[in-house]
C-alpha cells in the first residue's frame, strides 16, 4: 500500500477514538504521542478488517465492477481498502454512539471515577449518589446496552434515579452560591471549564469566613427546564466546594448583628 494512503486508516483510527462516546473521555486525557499510538493501532485494526472485506467482495462479479468503477475515479493501488477503513470507522462509531448515548457514557465515566475530586463532587450534586464501587467494564457495558436496546428497557446507568444534592461553591471574590449543578458529565477532559448551577441561595463570606445569605431564589425554578436562573461559573474562580446541609452549622443570629451584617444563616469553612 502506498505510504500516502496509510493516512486514511490513521484518520479512521483517530476518528474512532475521539468521536465515539465510550473512548472519547479517555482519549482526551492522553498525551499527543499516546493518542497517535492509539489512533494508529485502531487504524491498523480497521485496515485489516477492510482488506478482508475488500478481498471477499472482489470474489464476485459485482465486486469487481465496483472495484473497476472506483479505480476509474481514483486510480491508486489499495484505494478501496483505505476507504473501507474510513467507512468501517464511521459505521462502528455511529453504532457505538447509538447503543451508548452521551448521557449513559458520561454516567459510566462518573461511576468509573474518570473525573478528579472537584468534578466528582460537582457531579454528585446532580446524580445524588456517590460513584459506584464496582462499575461495569467496557465489554459488560456494551453487553448491557445491547440487551437494553433489544428489550427496549432503560439502561441500568440511566441517571435520575436519586434525589439531587445541594452543593456550596465559594468563589475567589468572596461570593458564595448554593444550588444544584446541572452540568452533564463531560465526554472530554476540558468539559468542566464552566459550572452550570441552578441557585438556591447566594451570599458572601466576610473576613472571618462566615457565610451571609443575601439572596433567595424561587424554589420552583430550581429544576426549571428553561434554566432561567442558572449561573455559569468559571471553574478557575472556585476556591472551595462542598455538599451543603442546610442548618448544619447554625450560629446565633445576634452574632451576625454585632458585626453590622445581616443575620448569619449558615457557616461552612
Amino acid at each position: 500500500m502506498p505510504f500516502n494512503l496509510l493516512l486514511l486508516p490513521l484518520i479512521a483510527g483517530f476518528w474512532f477514538i475521539t468521536r465515539n462516546h465510550l473512548f472519547s473521555y479517555t482519549t482526551s486525557t492522553l498525551a499527543k504521542e499516546a493518542m497517535l499510538l492509539h489512533a494508529s493501532l485502531w487504524g491498523l485494526a480497521f485496515l485489516v478488517v477492510s482488506r478482508i472485506a475488500v478481498w471477499a467482495l472482489l470474489q464476485s462479479e459485482h465486486g469487481v465492477e465496483i472495484g473497476n468503477a472506483l479505480h476509474s475515479v481514483a486510480p491508486f493501488p489499495f484505494i478501496g481498502t483505505a476507504l473501507g477503513a474510513l467507512l468501517l470507522s464511521y459505521a462502528t462509531t455511529s453504532l457505538l454512539n447509538y447503543l451508548l448515548p452521551a448521557t449513559i457514557a458520561g454516567t459510566w465515566c462518573y461511576h468509573a471515577r474518570k473525573f478528579d475530586d472537584l468534578e466528582t463532587l460537582l457531579l454528585r450534586s446532580g446524580f445524588g449518589e456517590q460513584p459506584s464501587s464496582s462499575p461495569p467494564g467496557r465489554i459488560r457495558l456494551l453487553a448491557q446496552a445491547v440487551a437494553c436496546k433489544v428489550r427496549k428497557q432503560p439502561h441500568p446507568l440511566q441517571p435520575g434515579a436519586h434525589d439531587l444534592q445541594l452543593v456550596m461553591l465559594s468563589l475567589a471574590d468572596g461570593k458564595v452560591y448554593v444550588g444544584y449543578v446541572v452540568n452533564l458529565p463531560p465526554l472530554r477532559a476540558d468539559g468542566f471549564e464552566f459550572v452550570r448551577l441552578s441557585p438556591y441561595v447566594s451570599g458572601y463570606r466576610d473576613h472571618a469566613r462566615r457565610f451571609f445569605i443575601t439572596t433567595y431564589y424561587p424554589v420552583d425554578k430550581l429544576l426549571d427546564r428553561d434554566q432561567s436562573f442558572v449561573k455559569v461559573i468559571p471553574r478557575a474562580t472556585i476556591t472551595s466546594a462542598n455538599l451543603y446541609v442546610e442548618g448544619a452549622f447554625q450560629i446565633p443570629e445576634d452574632v451576625g448583628m454585632n458585626v453590622g451584617k445581616p443575620a448569619v444563616a449558615a457557616v461552612c469553612s
